[in-house]
């Protein structure tokens, strides 16, 4: 005899949701299907011919989402209407005024702001590749990375002129060096919005060159990592799946637009989905939340120890109210790197943070691991979500114990020096 459908369906629903809880399978077909769309999309746009960004931007500005606002920085908002005619305006005045050609190589020695994103669209536009300058250097290890990009041009920030003094000058020899002053900007902005012709675009494929990013240079002078096409297209639609990210976020990052973490998975993540990119010039414990609230950011991105910076501040009172402002926001989300395992769980709690995405990549590198860990009672304080799934499996196999955890560097997460690291790289290919 049949069971009534009243008890075999909330038996058959609790039994998925045991599956669940025990193997993830809901977590893992969020990261299948990231995946799938970010390389199906990649492919759809590199068999266009329209695998430079720049068609993306005009797709989204001239599409139902042309007037949601794409960049906030400081008082200024750009839509995506006007940031496709910034680009095209930027794109106009420095190809006529400095001759760029296709291919030709940008350096870009600019502080955060909204004009290094406007800029680089403009460069894209006409087909000319940026390489983003980390702007704290000075002498040597400025001139080697201008020269090794084999920059045609450089723009600078009028707020580090002072780090292209004399001696990096005449290191530079002629090479052309423009500050991206008011009056440049203003130049720029007076240009006609011509789009400039495919022609000047056409033929890059996803391994091609988008942008040049240089490594930190902790063991020397900083090294220069590609990021091709394909890098920049796959990493942020992925992100953007994996988080659930939607139009309607709000992503605020002080991070510094030079480095992968801000650029490709802080500001591209948003771009990918339409959604906004709130930029802050840079990092302040002083000023990071009241920047958050500002904006109303539903996303937040970390790097390294700033979270824990943000723990050791002293909670922001209202004047008027005096009530504590910890938890006075929309964010659900912190995304980022480096959280250690000691702040994680504190910083969840302190500022009422529903859920950290934590990856751990590399500019060069080819792939990442992720971990999206949401508050849960069963485990607070632990790791969560896949990562927490594949140590226990890791654990249960033999090939490591709970002795032999240890935390990689500023990876924040829980890597493994086992018995057998060949069986357990394994495993994680498999997994993750």
């Amino acid at each position: 005899m049949p069971l009534p459908l009243a008890l075999t369906v909330p038996a058959a629903a609790a039994g998925l949701a045991y599956l669940n809880a025990k193997t993830s399978f809901s977590y893992d077909a969020t990261l299948i299907s990231s995946t799938a769309q970010a390389l199906f999309r990649h492919r759809r746009r590199e068999s266009a011919d329209r695998i430079n960004v720049f068609y993306r931007l005009e797709e989204i500005a001239t599409g139902k989402l042309a007037n949601r606002v794409g960049i906030l920085f400081e008082d200024r908002s750009w839509t995506y209407a006007q940031m496709y005619e910034a680009a095209l305006k930027y794109g106009n005045y420095l190809k006529s005024k400095f001759d760029l050609k296709p291919k030709d190589i940008v350096a870009l020695d600019l502080m955060n702001s909204d004009h290094f994103l406007l800029v680089t669209f403009g460069l894209w536009s006409i087909g000319v590749k940026p390489a983003y300058i980390n702007y704290n250097l000075t002498g040597d290890a400025l001139c080697h990375c201008v020269k090794t990009a084999n920059s045609v041009l450089m723009l600078v920030d009028p707020d580090v002129q002072p780090n292209v003094d004399n001696d990096v000058r005449q290191q530079l020899g002629d090479l052309r060096v423009e500050f991206l002053t008011e009056e440049f900007i203003s130049a720029a902005m007076s240009m006609d919005p011509i789009r400039p012709p495919n022609e000047l675009r056409a033929g890059d494929i996803g391994r091609d060159m988008a942008i040049l990013i240089f490594t930190s240079g902790t063991t020397g002078l900083p090294k220069a990592a590609i990021v091709s096409w394909t890098k920049l297209i796959t990493a942020p639609i992925f992100v953007g799946g994996w988080l659930n990210t939607t139009s309607s976020d709000i992503l605020y990052t002080p991070m510094p637009l030079y480095h992968s973490s801000a650029t490709i998975i802080g500001f591209f993540h948003c771009f990918e989905v339409g959604a906004t990119f709130a930029v802050g010039r840079k990092f302040s414990t002083k000023t990071f939340w009241q920047d958050v609230r500002k904006h109303n950011a539903t996303i937040i991105q970390y790097v390294g120890e700033t979270c824990r910076y943000l723990m050791a501040a002293k909670p922001e009172i209202d004047p008027t109210t005096g009530e504590n402002l910890d938890k006075k926001h929309n964010v659900r989300i912190a995304l980022g790197n480096g959280l250690r395992p000691d702040v994680w769980a504190r910083f969840q709690e302190r500022f009422g943070i529903e859920g950290v995405g934590e990856f751990y990549a590399a500019t060069e590198g080819a792939g990442a691991t992720w971990n999206l860990a949401l508050v849960d009672e069963d485990y607070k304080g632990e790791f969560r979500g896949d990562l927490k799934t594949w140590l226990d499996y890791m654990v249960q196999k033999g090939y490591v114990s709970d002795s032999e955890y240890v935390t990689a560097g500023n990876a924040g997460t829980e890597i493994f020096y086992g018995k057998s690291t060949m069986e357990a790289t394994v495993a994680l290919d498999i997994k993750l």
